[in-house]
Order: C-alpha cells, then structure tokens, then sequence
C-alpha cells in the first residue's frame, strides 16, 4: 500500500474523504497598537464542499475586524469579516478555495486596515490509503474476467480531501472518470467502485489509483489485487 500527494492535473462522485476531527494548540500571536491577539486553538472538520477551519482567539475579535487564510503562495483562500457590533471569540472559515489544506497557511487578522496578527499554521494534509477492497469476477479457467473493483479507503491525515475526478490504471487497462461536483461524502471511510471489464491472469495485479482536485492536487494510492 502507498500513498503519494503530488500536484497535478488530475471521476464516479466529487467525494470528500474525511479524517478524524484534528485538534492542534497554537499558541502564541502579536499586537499593533495595543490591540493584543492570539490563536488558542483551531480544527478542521468537513463542509459539503470545502472544509470549516474553527478559530478560537484569546481575545474578542471587535467590528470591523476581519480573519484571511492565505496559502503559501500569498494567494487568499478563506475569509471573515465581523458584520455587526458583537464581539465574538470563534471564527469560522467555511469557503474555503481551493478546499485541500496541505502544508502552511498563514492566518492574518485585521482590525479596520491595521494588521494586529499574522500566524503559520500547518498541516500534514490527507493521507489516503486502502482498508480493503472486494472484486467482482468471473473465473474461466486460468483466466479471470474482472467485472469490478470496489475500494474502501481511509484518511488518515489532518484534513478532509476533496475530489473531482479518478483516474485508475491496472496494468495495460487505464481509464478515468470525471465525478458530478458538489457531491461529497462525510464518513472517515470513502467507498468506491471501479469498472474495469477486462481479462487477466489469475495471481497478483497492481491497482494504481489516482483522486484529482482539478489542476491543484492529486492523491495516488496503490493497492496490489489477488486474482
């Protein structure tokens, strides 16, 4: 079993493979002109078609203050900004674009156009691999007609995955399936099915596959099949 995060161009459903609920303290934080902040802690847990970044501050975030996430090349992916009067603690992110949280993000608050904190925080990112898989075949002989094949997969990361497309390659046999958007699942464990429709020996084939998020990221886990 392997599993590999590159960034590519990379399906049967857009699916989110959700990890356990991360937790990490973070402490620390900064000020300007008095105006003193920190980030207690933060989680991630999955929306429907991004993930929510929970915030807790250490102190009350007042109007007109506002909250960044911007990825590591300086591009903006998630915003908040107070719409009332009301002072609050927590800060969720739940637009976040592209949805994939892998690697480091700086956090920057602002209040009116001052900037009273700037935070790294960081992320392990997904990490798929293959809990099982079941096989629907006919066997004629030395040869077996492998109708389908059905994966279970786990994420083990930090951050829920999301994806739009599979692309999957068994030996000379390659396809890939392009999934209908906005369609997410929310278990830890994320079932798919792959039709394959070809003949093999019997004994061992290496099962490659690949989840895309358009051109930003892929996700690649291989699996070994017992034929």
């Amino acid at each position: 079993m392997n599993t590999k995060i590159i960034a590519l161009i990379s399906g049967i459903v857009v699916v989110a493979i959700i990890a356990g609920v991360f937790f990490a303290t973070n402490g620390g934080g900064g000020g300007a002109g008095g105006y003193q902040i920190s980030i207690v802690d933060y989680s991630v847990s999955a929306g429907d078609s991004s993930p929510v970044l929970t915030l807790k501050f250490s102190t009350a975030l007042k109007y007109p203050a506002s909250v960044e996430l911007i990825n590591s090349s300086f591009r903006t992916v998630g915003v908040w900004v107070s719409q009332s009067e009301e002072i609050g603690k927590v800060v969720e992110l739940n637009k976040i674009t592209p949805p994939n949280l892998i690697g480091k993000y700086y956090v920057v608050v602002k209040w009116k156009s001052t900037t009273v904190m700037n935070k790294t925080i960081t992320f392990i990112g997904p990490e798929l691999s293959v809990v099982s898989y079941q096989v629907q075949k006919v066997v004629k002989g030395d040869d077996v007609y492998l109708e389908s094949v059905q994966l279970t997969i786990k994420n083990s990361g930090d951050s829920p995955y999301y994806y739009n497309r599979i692309r999957w390659t068994l030996e000379d046999a390659q396809n890939g399936e392009k999934l209908p958007e906005n369609c997410f699942s929310t278990s830890t464990n994320g079932e798919i099915t792959i039709n394959i429709g070809k003949y093999y020996t019997s004994g061992a084939h290496e099962l490659v596959v690949h989840f895309d998020y358009f051109d930003f990221t892929t996700i690649t886990v291989e699996e070994t099949l017992n034929l």
